[in-house]
Parts: structure tokens; sequence; C-alpha cells
């Protein structure tokens, strides 16, 4: 078994993926004097994705900005809840990953789009599924849709704004498919699951003591023989 302790393209992999959702920042952004589509996504991780998608005609608010917060455990203020009983679209990462969100939205009449949903992610799977290639598409495809059918106006700008958008994941993905060429068929061990979607997209394996990564994910201390399986993987 390869053994895969410091992988410089992995690192490069999700640092460039970190770019192509953030670039559009936080927080609520509108450049339109019309009304806007107010969108309240969970996580900035998909609220710049639907900035980008939106343009001009949407105002995103994210309530978690915060990439330090843990999103799982996250308890909703006022602010947050009002911001998404206010909004046309709510959007969600879903798989159980902020099932605060997804029960404020039950009680509104706003359109959800749930990532995970869209792409066929069952809740209790590994939630950080915004380092998916495939789970990023459908959920830019759906949410884009989601656009045209409420603003059905500027129906071809949201399209416009989506063919860009893939363009831009298009460039993301060569960069991998060029790490893969090194990374595919090794294995690696993880302490967290985070980055579990993107090493599956570098067609790299998961040598992860099952003992220790149910102890990570239970938030519990592993125990020493959990310990001493991982260093010896």
């Amino acid at each position: 078994m390869q053994r895969v302790h410091n992988i410089v393209s992995v690192v490069a992999g999700i640092a460039a993926l970190g770019l192509l959702l953030s670039g559009c920042g936080t927080g609520s952004t509108n450049n339109s004097s019309q009304a806007a589509i107010r969108v309240s996504s969970s996580i900035n991780q998909w609220g710049s994705v639907a900035q980008s998608l939106g343009g001009s005609h949407v105002e995103v608010t994210n309530i978690l900005s915060n990439t330090s917060v843990e999103a799982h455990d996250y308890e909703p203020t006022t602010a947050d809840v009002s911001a998404i009983s206010a909004a046309d679209i709510i959007v969600v990462n879903g798989a159980g990953y902020d099932s605060w969100a997804q029960q404020a939205a039950e009680s509104t009449k706003a359109t959800v789009v749930n990532a995970a949903q869209v792409a066929g992610i069952k809740d209790g799977s590994n939630p950080h599924i915004w380092f998916s290639a495939a789970v990023r598409k459908a959920f830019a495809k759906a949410l884009s849709d989601a656009y045209a059918q409420k603003d059905p106006q500027h129906s071809a700008e949201y399209s416009k704004n989506f063919e860009q958008w893939e363009s831009a994941e298009q460039d993301l993905q060569s960069q991998i498919d060029t790490a893969k060429s090194t990374t595919e068929g090794k294995t690696y061990v993880a302490t967290e699951s985070v980055g579990w979607y993107l090493a599956d997209d570098l067609g790299m394996k998961d040598g992860t003591d099952s003992g220790y990564a149910q102890a990570m994910s239970n938030e519990s201390e592993p125990s020493a023989s959990d310990i001493l399986a991982m260093q010896n993987t």
C-alpha cells in the first residue's frame, strides 16, 4: 500500500476550489435597483455560487460566513430566522449538515434548493459535498433553473451566468485532472473527513481505519487500537 503523508496536489486543489466558491464574497450583495430575488444560504460555500449564478438580480444573505463555525451544532439567531423567513429562495447544504436551516425553511413558502438532495446524496452521508464536482454542477443547474422560474424576465441572463460558472468549473476540473495523474490509486489516511470528495475526484483511496473515522464522526476520542491502526496503515 502506498502511503501519502503530504500531497501538495490535494492542497492546491482545495485552495483552487476555495477561490472558485468564495470569489464573490460573503454577506448580502445586490447591484441592481430593481427588486432582487432574496436568497438566504445556510453556508457561504453555496452562497458564493448563488451570487455568481444570480449576478445583479439576486441579493444573497449567508447565515454562516465564517468557516470556523461548526455548522452541525449551530443555533440560528432571531436575525437568521428572519433572513430565512424573508427569502424567496433558500439554499441549504443538506445531508444532515445544516438541519436547523432545513427546519426553518419548512415554515416558509420559499423555493428550497437542497444541494445534497439534487445530487442524490442521502442524509447521514459525508456532508462536505461542496468539494464534489458532481454535486457542485447538480446544485448550480438546479439553482439556475430556480432563478429562471422565479424571474423568467431575466432567464437568458441566468443561463449565461450558468455557462460562465460552468466554464470556471471546467478550469478547476482541468487542474484536478492534472493532479490526478500523480494521485490516482494512492492511499491516504485522514483525521477529518472534510476532503473526502475531493480526494475521491483525485482517484485516491481512503485507507482511514474505520474505528478511527467513526470516533471522529461522533466527536469522541479514538481508542488506542484505532490510533495504532492508523499509524500502521
